[in-house]
């Protein structure tokens, strides 16, 4: 059988501007070539036919048939895959349906330079010689059958079969579309794109493989118990493994979706293999049929359009399952330390609450302690010790993240809790005093039942909380960064926990913080302090969840009003009636040893605020 070839020389050149063609016919012959001209589409067919040209030179908006058509007939319909195809003056190169699959070269109409094409036409000829060469050396050795020469059928014939071509992968185009809304869910997207595949193929069994974590196999057309699935999906995975042998997969989640009572065992005569990539390996689609022959080389095409789509699609899907775990652990983890509602805010996308890196705000923070902690360790074996703190700071960590506050960090056995950062409220304040109320609720419900505590200790702690301004960003190196806030609010919330020891009160909270409450909060001013390093005073309160008795709290107010005003004499009797009220209460006992202490050696320059010594 003599073997069909094209004329080695012959360019083939069609515009309606006889002006153009004649420019082109110039310029390609001064290179070398021979060229025959044509004005329309029909026109280049007909040529091809005859002449068998190894190269068309085609404008996009040809009369009859267009240039990209025309290629899809040459290809498609007359299998002549060899004859490389040129089309100019293209408007639009987006190209969803592949309707200029076709075309090795695409010349948009914006490129009017003649040059442009006579390169890629020289660049052509000496792959064509090259393909030749090639060719004929295999032929001798008998490496592969000569090609048939082009069936001796009417053009109608030739066009028909691209358009019915081109039908089926629109078909396709649209059935893909129509499953795209579902790749977002990966597992109902691959249920709806086995089942396609079913359809377009006309197989009897199909399974898809996605290449996930963890791996997934959906599979229909076999019942799940029958012999034959069992080989179906045996021969599907070891073909799937066989694309990445050096990975080795461990588990898959199986998925039959043939969920018919009718059970039979099929004996297949066809199958192929199809694996799917896009920057990655995707995973693979395998089908079956009872027809010999089901999948040959006929449908070649059709299975690489159908590929190159569906790895798009499929990509999409994977993607946002992975997306999906990787926000699912990370809410996991976020979870512990930080209220649900502000992850959501924080996967918000221009949330104008978001703190920024060095976003200066104002945020109430709350510092908590556990009292004599470091004597309690020293009595206890360091399990005992993790195993209590592990308890205590879940319990925390839960009434924290319920009044809307993030936990910063744990330091040691204390916590730092933000409440305005990173995402803020219009009652921040409120949210911190009400946690700080409940924390100190719980702690008759913590178990201490595997400590030992030393004599005359009980488990209690202390918190102190100051609203202010702080800078909050991401603090750190390049390794490693945490998002925190920073600044003297920070400084302040941690001295007002440790002055809830000095004065024996559970919470302390400051001026600023007393200033954002409504009445409906049990507040007593203990003192006016000097911090360490600082000139200016701070009204400091305690907050309690039950009123204190009536009397103690106008005895202590009395005697704080006196006690800034410098007259400790007066004062001092007043705070020896409100420990008539309350008994060894410490802020009191600790207020008329400091009004003793002044009336044997008044301060100089008294301005109502007592001057801390140490942090």
């Amino acid at each position: 059988m003599k073997t069909e070839k094209s004329s080695d020389n012959l360019i083939i050149v069609a515009d309606s501007s006889p002006l153009i063609c004649s420019v082109l016919k110039m310029t390609l012959e001064e290179a070398g070539f021979v060229v025959t001209v044509a004005s329309n589409g029909n026109e280049v067919l007909e040529k091809i036919v005859s002449d068998k040209p190894f190269c068309i030179i085609l404008n996009h908006k040809l009369p009859v048939i267009d240039g990209s058509s025309v290629c899809r007939i040459v290809k498609e319909g007359m299998g002549l895959t060899s004859i490389f195809c040129i089309v100019f003056g293209i408007e639009n190169q987006w190209n969803p349906t592949g309707l200029f699959s076709c075309v090795d070269v695409e010349i948009p109409a914006s490129v009017k330079e003649i040059q442009d094409i006579l390169v890629a036409v020289k660049n052509r000829v000496q792959e064509n010689q090259n393909s030749v060469d090639a060719e004929l050396g295999l032929l001798e050795e008998g490496f592969f059958e000569p090609k048939t020469s082009l069936p001796d059928l009417p053009l109608s014939a030739f066009v028909s079969k691209a358009m019915e071509k081109n039908l089926v992968n629109t078909y396709i185009m649209e059935a893909l579309y129509s499953i795209g809304s579902y790749t977002t869910k990966l597992d109902v997207f691959s249920k709806k794109l086995i089942n396609l595949v079913l359809e377009i193929f006309d197989a009897d069994a199909a399974i898809l493989i996605v290449n996930s974590n963890p791996i997934q196999l959906y599979c229909n057309g076999v019942h799940e118990s029958t012999e034959t699935a069992q080989k179906f999906v045996n021969v599907a995975i070891a073909d799937f493994e066989e694309v990445d042998v050096e990975r080795k997969y461990s588990s898959f989640e199986k998925h039959f979706l043939d969920d018919s009572d009718f059970i039979e065992e099929i004996n297949f005569s066809s199958y192929k293999s199809i694996p799917l990539f896009s920057e990655f390996f995707l995973g693979s689609i395998h089908i079956a049929s009872r027809k010999k022959q089901a999948f040959g080389p006929h449908l070649d095409s059709v299975f690489q359009f159908f590929t190159e789509k569906v790895n798009i699609f499929l990509a999409q899907a994977v993607y946002y399952k992975k997306a999906s775990q990787t926000e699912s652990r990370l809410r996991g983890v976020f979870s512990r330390f930080v209220p649900e509602e502000i992850i959501d805010e924080l996967a918000e996308v221009g949330n104008s609450d978001i703190a920024a890196d060095n976003d200066k705000r104002k945020v109430a923070v709350l510092i908590s302690d556990i009292r004599s902690f470091t004597n309690i360790s020293e009595l206890n074996q360091p399990e005992n010790v993790v195993s209590f703190l592990n308890g205590y700071f879940s319990r925390m960590v839960e009434v924290i993240k319920k009044h809307g506050g993030t936990i910063d960090k744990f330091m040691g056995d204390a916590i730092m809790a933000l409440f305005g950062a990173p995402v803020s409220y219009e009652d921040n304040v409120a949210r911190a005093v009400n946690a700080a109320l409940e924390m100190k609720s719980l702690i008759p419900e913590i178990s201490c039942e595997n400590l030992i505590f030393p004599e005359g200790t009980d488990f209690n702690i202390g918190i102190g909380i100051h609203y202010g301004e702080v800078i909050a960003g991401s603090i750190g190196c390049k390794e490693k960064s945490d998002y925190t806030v920073i600044g003297d609010t920070v400084n302040l919330a941690s001295r007002l926990e440790g002055l809830s020891k000095v004065y024996g009160v559970h919470i302390i909270i400051s001026g600023a913080v007393k200033k954002e409450l409504d009445k409906s909060y049990n507040l007593l001013h203990l003192d006016n302090v000097k911090v360490k390093g600082k000139s200016v005073g701070v009204e400091i309160y305690r907050v309690d969840d039950e009123q204190l008795p009536k009397k103690y709290v106008d005895c202590y107010t009395k005697a704080i009003q006196l006690y800034e005003a410098g007259a400790w004499n007066l004062a001092q009797g007043y705070f020896e009636k409100a420990l008539v009220e309350i008994p060894n209460d410490k802020s009191a006992t600790t207020m008329l040893n400091r009004c003793k202490e002044f009336i044997q050696s008044p301060p100089e320059n008294w301005d109502g605020a007592y001057t801390l010594t140490r942090k």
